[in-house]
């Protein structure tokens, strides 16, 4: 395992950690962190040799980035606000934003 992977490994295991100690309180954050945690586990198969996983790296690169850190700033700033709080919310947020980055 080479650096980039185990880096990626790392950052995967912290978002799994905080998706489930704040899942409850903020389904919002959860899936935020989900969202990242997805495209670590897919980078890490993707450092570790397998080129196949190159383009799915990318694309779940991309949706974090578009998707996944508004929400994350969004729940961090307004914990109370309704994407934060309940799921189906957050889901359509990063289910528009991912779109719209996405496209």
């Amino acid at each position: 395992m080479n650096a980039d992977a185990l880096s990626d490994a790392i950052l995967a295991a912290v978002c799994i950690y905080i998706a489930v100690r704040y899942g409850r309180e903020l389904p919002g954050l959860a899936l935020a962190v989900g969202l990242i945690a997805l495209a670590a586990i897919v980078g890490v198969a993707r450092f570790s040799g397998w080129d196949n996983f190159l383009g799915p790296h990318r694309f779940t690169s991309l949706l974090a980035a578009c998707a996944a850190f508004p929400l994350l700033a969004l729940v961090l700033r307004w914990p109370e606000a309704p994407s934060a709080t309940r799921l189906t919310a957050a889901g359509r947020f990063a289910l528009i934003a991912g779109g719209v980055g996405v496209a």
